[in-house]
């Protein structure tokens, strides 16, 4: 029996990840600012699944929180 195919990360959004995670640490990106998807994909020319695709790992490893289909906020 096959398994069925792992989801891979897109170079696009793990790019995308690590400029979020800049921002963040250097404090563009402060505590509890609310981040909107439109914003970012519009900012970075990119689709608004990308930048889904980013808030669900930086919420995976705690730099944000409160994700909903339009925003999320940075961690405190």
């Amino acid at each position: 029996m096959r398994r069925p195919p792992t989801r891979q990360t897109s170079s696009t959004a793990l790019w995308l990840a690590e400029n979020l995670r800049h921002a963040i640490i250097m404090g563009t990106l402060p505590p509890d600012e609310v981040i909107l998807v439109d914003e970012v994909a519009d900012s970075y020319e990119v689709k608004a699944t990308v930048v889904h695709e980013v808030f669900a790992l930086l919420k995976r490893d705690n730099w944000i929180d409160s994700v909903s289909k339009q925003s999320a906020v940075v961690s405190p």
